[in-house]
């Protein structure tokens, strides 16, 4: 069993700025839950950016988990499995600390962003359970925001990015509140895996950002915005597929709930959206460039910006390849025009598919590579141009249930949870010497410490890989050829879609069950067999 399910032996009380809150005590580690850093998102709030909470009066029992955005799940199977708790105070946070920790203690901080597309995950997992961290000295706080339509399409009448605005909220509530709970306000590390490093990569890129960490750990990001007047198309597109306009008046009338059903009803996460350009799987449901909060395309900003900010960066080795593929190559019509739409030129793509000759890639090994592997790469190649630390791992070790290096398989090893729930089913029994050392580099970085090799310099330099023997090696470089560079845009709008289609019969009955693929396994498999994206 995890951590999760373990009695309490006591609780604990703290007194900050936000107020007083009572957490659980168990195994050494305090434990404070739907910890409110906003006000409820809800009627004239729900679709503007977040009200700092004022501070509360009395006691807080901060014991049970507070409400989640997530209403709907987005694979009836996921990898990651996340509770869905109903309630409209949804801007929650939670916080794990060393039970003798005080407010003179100063220890490192962990913010860790989950991931989800934009449009699905919650901090409820017991993944996330920061208790190991704890354990080691370090602070971990781990954050809801707000998702899919709600968090981020455009809406006429609300600004964009208002799950953006609500990263930056609770990170300015770390700052103001965390050294009451044992945590040095100096020492934050952001740190997320898919679409929350997505958010670190635009966090770290953002100039109203600065101060609020000083780390930061990417795993399996992207490099992925939407232009501002892509994201106002797709947001038309889908309120004229309910027969609603793209303004806040119209769309108020549907919860949250029905806004993610409707959003995976019409927009399922298939790994063959990614075919149509980096942003056609979240469909306007992430980042957007509004020329406010993000000022430009993070491929733009990323190397300025961050260059005082040490980053721990790596990907997975196989990420979307499906276990047990037999998946066959591309067609080469399919294989160009994602080229093409993922702006890649054409002697970058010439050199990407020798590496493949003569059959070429399959849409797995494609989409790990323009999604992730190439991203990792440019990551590291623009930050080398400023001289900022960057230290790279490729992690490689493969699930003796699975076959692959998947994405989302490297959680597990990060927060040195092996019993947790699905870790067995997905992964089974974890090498504990690999969970060890990849969970103590992750510390040592939090730490301010050298995680235990050289820094990257560029994608020539040394990569940590993580296999059933851990070394010190060169980063794989396959993915090399498509990696971006600074010349905008990177994000190709999504083929024109049927906007005809009502979905009335849908919102009005209940969802219980999540999207079920169907049998054309290479336009409807959902990215990696239910992985967290």
């Amino acid at each position: 069993m995890s951590s999760w399910s373990e009695p309490a032996e006591g609780t604990r009380d703290v007194r900050s700025k936000a107020g007083k809150t009572r957490g659980l005590v168990s195994d050494g580690v305090a434990t404070f839950r739907g910890v409110p850093y906003a006000d409820p998102p809800v009627g004239p709030l729900r679709f503007q950016p977040p009200r700092r909470r004022k501070p509360w009066t009395g006691t807080f029992e901060a014991t049970d988990w507070g409400a989640t955005p997530l209403r709907v799940q987005l694979f009836a199977d996921p990898v990651i499995p996340a509770e869905i708790v109903q309630g409209e105070d949804v801007l929650n946070l939670n916080i794990f600390a060393p039970a003798e920790a005080t407010a003179s203690t100063g220890l490192p901080v962990m913010v860790w962003i989950h991931g989800g597309g934009y449009r699905g995950g919650a901090p409820t997992s017991d993944w996330f359970d920061g208790s190991s961290f704890a354990r080691d000295g370090i602070i971990v706080v781990t954050i809801s925001y707000r998702l899919g339509i709600d968090g981020f399409s455009w809406l006429e009448g609300a600004p964009p990015n208002r799950g953006v605005s609500d990263w930056l909220l609770a990170l300015e509530w770390v700052q103001e509140n965390i050294a009451a709970y044992g945590g040095d306000p100096a020492q934050v590390t952001i740190a997320g895996q898919s679409a929350g490093a997505g958010a670190v990569v635009h966090l770290i890129s953002m100039p109203c950002a600065k101060g609020l960490f000083s780390r930061a750990c990417i795993l399996s990001g992207s490099l992925s915005a939407t232009p501002l007047d892509e994201a106002i198309e797709l947001a038309h597109d889908f309120a004229e597929a309910l027969g609603l306009r793209a303004t806040v008046e119209s769309l108020g009338h549907r919860t949250p709930a029905e806004l993610q059903g409707a959003l995976l009803e019409l927009h399922p996460p298939r790994l063959s959206a990614f075919l149509r350009g980096p942003g056609a799987l979240a469909h306007g449901v992430g980042p957007v460039i509004d020329g406010e909060l993000i000022v430009d395309h993070p491929v733009e900003t990323l190397s300025e910006l961050s260059r005082d900010v040490p980053v721990l960066i790596g990907s997975m080795a196989d990420e979307f390849i499906a276990p047990g593929s037999t998946e066959p190559p591309l067609d080469r019509s399919e294989l160009f025009e994602a080229l093409a739409n993922w702006r890649v030129p054409s002697d970058g793509a010439a050199d990407y598919l020798s590496a493949f000759a003569p059959t070429g890639p399959t849409l797995g090994s494609l989409i790990s590579d323009l999604a992730m592997r190439a991203p990792w790469l440019s990551i590291i190649e623009m930050r080398s141009t400023v001289a900022a630390q960057t230290w790279a791992y490729d992690f490689r070790w493969r699930s003796p249930v699975t076959g692959v290096a998947a994405h989302c398989y490297e959680i597990p090893f990060f927060f040195a949870v092996p019993s947790a729930l699905n870790v067995e089913k997905w992964l089974g029994t974890l090498p504990a010497h690999l969970v060890t050392e990849f969970h103590s580099a992750a510390g040592s970085f939090i730490k301010g410490e050298d995680p235990g090799w050289t820094p990257a310099g560029g994608v020539d330099g040394p990569a940590r890989v993580f296999d059933t023997v851990t070394y010190t090696g060169s980063l794989d470089q396959r993915a090399a050829p498509l990696m971006l560079h600074p010349a905008p845009p990177f994000s190709a709008a999504p083929k024109k879609r049927d906007s005809s289609i009502m979905l009335s019969e849908f919102l009005s009955a209940p969802r219980t069950t999540a999207f079920e693929p169907s049998d054309d396994a290479r336009s409807s498999t959902p990215l990696g067999s239910g992985a967290d994206i």
